[in-house]
């Protein structure tokens, strides 16, 4: 599994990864020409604390799963980069890419109960929302 993308009602999309590029950032950089180690705020680490950072985040990012196959069954811990206040209380939609960045498909499984009435709504000529079994059939732009 690559991602998970969700959509509020505004179109905005609020992209689910896993936790590798996170973890990565937050490893401290050691830049060899000056024999310093930062972390991405500016905050400098002694060598002992930027390796005990990084192997730590070594051991975090081993523990966790980073890819799961499309029909496998699993656990996997995934972030988004927006402050917890901001994330939509509506979802409109939810899509997953599991193969990769260019593949995105509807999240949603329905159940054989409901895929049975969109058929059946659809065979009518009715929206799903408004399916009425007992109902006229419509033509389209009524």
């Amino acid at each position: 599994m690559y991602a998970v993308n969700v959509y509020d009602p505004d179109g905005l999309k609020y992209e689910f990864t896993s936790l590798d590029d996170p973890i990565s950032d937050w490893q401290p950089e050691t830049d060899y020409e000056t024999d310093t180690n930062t972390l991405m705020d500016g905050t400098e680490l002694s060598d002992k604390e930027s390796t005990k950072l990084y192997n730590d985040g070594v051991e975090l990012n081993n523990s966790l799963k980073s890819a799961i196959d499309p029909s496998e069954k699993g656990t996997m811990i995934l972030a988004v980069p927006t402050a917890e206040d901001v994330f939509p209380i509506e979802i409109e939609r939810i899509a997953v890419m599991p193969h990769g960045i260019f593949d995105e498909v509807p999240a949603y499984n329905p159940l054989v109960s409901e895929y049975r009435e969109w058929k059946a709504a659809q065979e009518a000529g009715q929206e799903w929302e408004a399916y009425d079994p007992d109902a006229e059939p419509t033509t389209e732009g009524e």
